[in-house]
């Protein structure tokens, strides 16, 4: 597993809201399936009003989450 940062916005209510979450994730394709179904589940934000800006891999050192940290660093 590898730490991925991704950046973006999601349409909360009548207003873009940003958003900045890391997640432990195979690739970045996983990735970025993981935050559709957690912004999907948790605000019941549909697909399609989720911009997705970037999606960056993460040395464990830069990880803030630390159960992402924990996610990572038990698969090595």
């Amino acid at each position: 597993m590898k730490a991925y940062r991704i950046k973006g916005n999601f349409l909360m209510k009548n207003h873009w809201q940003k958003f900045k979450k890391e997640v432990a994730a195979k690739n970045p394709e996983d990735a970025k399936e993981m935050i559709f179904s957690d912004f999907g589940s948790k605000h019941r934000v549909k697909r399609k009003f989720i911009e997705i800006e970037t999606i960056e891999e993460i040395s464990i050192d830069h990880v803030e989450n630390v159960i992402v940290r924990w996610k990572v660093e038990g698969q090595k």
